[in-house]
């Protein structure tokens, strides 16, 4: 579903002539009520009495919200960006809500002294999965270039359907068994969000949330300049964004065993500081080649600096406030 979605959303909205605002707008109102939406996981899984339950709700609602996004270009005549950025924002809310359970449930199911090691090679295979089904949808939105609407269709479709097969796959998960702590000894959000300054785990959310505050301020517009103004067709643009990912799939397995021996920290101290000369490096030159280079150097980057961030929050934080 990732494949055949992430790379492909601001592609869609450029077909139904986005500006660069709606593409900025786009990017970020998903991502803060997404935000706001994990707030509430913790109240509905403890309230669905399963962890597990919740991820399946949720993913079945995230599957579900692809066909109206599907169907914008056939029943909106106007506003169609607009629309867009609505359903594409309660999509990203309904996948959102599944992450605290899911992450809780995981690093209950995963042993500490394996984490880096494991969590390497599920997103390197996740990794070859999405990159293999991002050239389908490249190849897919080049053969039909004279008919848009019929190309994303058949790309959401396929998304839709691989959404709907991984709740069997959910559905096989096994769910730990919570330990039954007393609830004086859980916090609630806000009484965590007071202390963010004087815990360690605190500190690190601070962290993240400084870091992608920077990030975003360049990260939804990359693919409006390769479209629009590089005039990149989609098989050029899909080359230059999976070798990003291609780099980091090549990574992972080599930062993940290097951060089980070195620790979290260290390896987020390093990465920290490689990840804001990628978009220096894009104001370097438009050469196909060099941006390849780039790619890759942000594949190795990011693969650095994103497994450890996970992995130091399954660790950092305790298990009864964890979700």
């Amino acid at each position: 579903m990732q494949g055949l979605t992430q790379n492909y959303i601001t592609p869609f909205a450029l077909v139904m002539k986005a500006t660069t605002a709606q593409i900025g707008l786009l990017s970020t109102v998903p991502n803060l009520l997404m935000s706001a939406a994990q707030l509430v996981a913790p109240t509905l899984s403890e309230r669905l009495g399963s962890r597990r339950g919740l991820v399946m709700l949720m993913a079945l609602f995230h599957a579900l919200m692809w066909i109206p996004i599907l169907l914008i270009p056939f029943i909106f005549s106007t506003n169609q960006v607009m629309w867009l950025i609505t359903f594409m924002t309660i999509s990203t809310m309904f996948d959102a809500t599944s992450q605290p359970a899911w992450g809780s449930m995981m690093a209950d199911l995963v042993p500490e002294e394996v984490r880096g090691k494991y969590f390497g090679n599920r997103n390197r295979i996740a990794g070859l999965v999405a990159g293999a089904f991002s050239y389908v949808a490249a190849g897919i939105l080049q053969v039909l270039t004279g008919n848009p609407r019929l190309a994303f269709s058949i790309i959401f479709i396929g998304a839709i359907t691989a959404r709907l097969c991984s709740l069997y796959f959910l559905s096989r998960m096994e769910e730990p068994t919570f330990k039954n702590i007393a609830r004086k000894t859980q916090a609630n959000i806000w009484q965590i969000g007071k202390t963010l300054p004087a815990t360690n785990i605190g500190k690190f959310i601070i962290f993240c949330a400084l870091f992608n505050f920077s990030v975003m301020l360049s990260g939804p517009f990359f693919s409006p300049y390769m479209l629009k103004e590089l005039k990149f067709n989609y098989v050029i643009y899909s080359i230059i964004n999976s070798a990003a990912g291609l780099a980091t799939i090549a990574f992972l397995s080599w930062w993940g065993k290097r951060t089980d021996k070195a620790g979290n920290i260290k390896i987020l101290r390093i990465t920290a500081f490689m990840v804001p000369f990628v978009p220096i490096a894009w104001v370097i030159s438009t050469n196909f080649g060099w941006l390849i280079f780039a790619q890759i150097y942000s594949g190795f980057a990011w693969a650095g600096f994103q497994l450890p961030s996970s992995l130091f929050i399954y660790d950092a934080s305790p298990q009864e406030n964890r979700t």
